[in-house]
């Protein structure tokens, strides 16, 4: 099988093009959240058109799909730990309800996720982390390094102790992108592929005008639009300041050489974050970086050589797979690092954005509350976004 080439894609799942008109609900934006909330919103009726030029291929083709409620809940969140526990158990039901529209299995990978530090300074650190999550309430078990060797074949020699969280999951989020195509395609949900310039109220609805084609009239808009610049909106409407920041992406493929990685592994790597996430065919995701250089995905030399070094200390079989992609995308931060999901000051425009690192895990939970207050529905229980 020829390789891919080292790029960032052009699109990332493919839907079903459309003509502007008007629509029951209008989603700016088709990466994780729009998908989602697409999906929620056509399986409960109501009519839908997703408007992005590259469905998928923002942040959340290049996330590793880590359902981390606590690894993610670190002394900057602490805030947001019952919100992140909401989130996990929101893809219980999501996942059951995809796999039911396209016939497919559950996107939810049963796989154990551990902690690791690679040397003394790593270890404490981590043990600071836990220490401060298990204050949360939160559930993580100690590991001595024999039980680690013992439970995930191939690991490297000489790691020391570490911890397992026995509630934080995983998802392949490519697959997850293409099952929501396939199913939003069968449930016909159109898909316009074009940027939006501007939202106005107008008569009680609203008017979306596009860059190509267009305009389109809807009775509410939901604007999801992850690090892309957003649309100009109505003046009374309070936005938060919504910055990219670059990750990169590595995917391995199998080797028949090599056992393949049986667990997620959360680690330090002389201070440096490194994650190694399995998928069901055999392939294996490794991340992830972080920098702050505005709207550049160049896949960076450097990127690549970190995650490879650092991914060899945990797991040293890497060394004899065949790299797959190496791809960037940007994540959608807020100052404050806080998520927004909410009706906006205007009735019937709502918010989706700045979801960070935790596009996938709040993804489903983001999208119930989204399509609650599109529908009126009842919001999720026991939520309380920021």
């Amino acid at each position: 099988m020829p390789t891919p080439a080292l790029a960032f894609p052009a699109q990332a799942v493919e839907l079903t093009p459309g003509t502007a008109a008007d629509a029951e609900v209008c989603i700016i934006g088709a990466g994780v959240v729009g998908l989602m909330t697409a999906f929620t919103l056509r399986t409960l009726g109501s009519r839908v058109v997703l408007v992005d030029p590259r469905p998928g291929a923002g942040a959340a083709t290049v996330a590793g799909g880590m359902l981390a409620a606590t690894v993610e809940t670190g002394f900057a969140e602490a805030t947001h730990a019952a919100l992140h526990v909401a989130g996990l158990a929101a893809w219980h039901g999501f996942a059951e309800d995809l796999a039911h529209a396209t016939g497919q299995p559950s996107a939810l990978l049963d796989v154990s996720t551990y902690l690791l530090g690679v040397d003394r300074g790593d270890r404490l650190e981590l043990a600071r982390q836990v220490g401060f999550q298990r204050s949360l309430g939160l559930e993580i078990d100690d590991r001595p390094a024999a039980a680690l060797q013992q439970a995930i074949p191939g690991l490297a020699p000489g790691l020391g102790d570490g911890w397992e969280v026995p509630g934080d999951l995983a998802v392949d989020n490519r697959a997850v992108l293409a099952d929501l195509a396939t199913a939003l395609r069968a449930a016909g949900v159109a898909w316009l592929p074009s940027t939006v310039a501007s939202v106005r109220s107008e008569g009680g609805r609203f008017v979306v005008e596009l860059d190509e084609g267009g305009p389109l009239e809807a009775n509410q808009v939901v604007v999801a639009t992850g690090a892309a610049p957003l649309p100009v909106l109505p003046a009374e409407v309070l936005l938060p300041a919504v910055r990219p920041v670059k990750g990169t992406v590595l995917r391995l493929g199998p080797s028949p050489e090599v056992p393949p990685l049986s667990a997620v592994l959360r680690a330090l790597v002389r201070g440096r974050p490194c994650y190694l996430v399995p998928r069901r065919d055999g392939s294996l995701a490794i991340g992830a970086t972080a920098s702050e250089r505005g709207f550049d995905v160049a896949v960076d030399a450097g990127a690549v050589h970190q995650l490879l070094d650092d991914a060899r200390q945990l797991f040293p079989g890497i060394d004899q797979l065949p790299l797959l992609d190496a791809t960037s995308g940007l994540r959608p931060a807020t100052a404050d690092h806080r998520p927004v999901v909410r009706q906006s000051e205007i009735p019937g425009l709502h918010l989706g954005l700045g979801l960070y690192r935790n596009g996938f895990l709040l993804g489903p939970l983001a999208a119930a509350t989204l399509a609650a207050l599109v529908t009126g529905a009842p919001a999720p229980a026991t939520v309380s976004w920021p």
